[in-house]
């Protein structure tokens, strides 16, 4: 398994308004855009660091492709396709964004998802 850590962001202005879904929302919306071959098996959100941002945890099934560019596509599309991500952003705010089975510590860059 990988893990992926993403952050998503509203824009400042941009026709956005000051309601924002909540994190369990945001979980469904991915969810919802999620495919089979994007090999999405679990998903944290909670609130970030700044008002109207989200940090995910999104958790994939190993295989060949990067769970870094499956988690690009995913969020990309989402925010794409969703009325409420409306001009939204990713980011990956972190230096080492994977960590797998095989490697579980990663890096000292750790979301504490209770």
């Amino acid at each position: 398994m990988d893990l992926v850590l993403v952050r998503l962001s509203a824009p400042n202005g941009g026709g956005v308004t000051d309601r924002h879904p909540d994190p369990e929302a945001v979980a469904d919306i991915l969810w919802a855009n999620a495919a089979v071959d994007d090999r999405l098996e679990h998903i944290r959100a909670r609130h970030g660091p700044t008002a109207g941002s989200f940090d995910l945890a999104l958790f994939y099934r190993s295989g060949p492709a990067s769970p870094t560019e499956l988690a690009e596509c995913l969020c990309h599309r989402t925010i794409t396709a969703s009325p409420a991500l409306d001009g939204w952003v990713m980011t990956i705010p972190f230096d080492i964004v994977t960590c797998s089975a095989s490697n579980p510590s990663g890096d000292s860059h750790v979301l504490d998802f209770p």
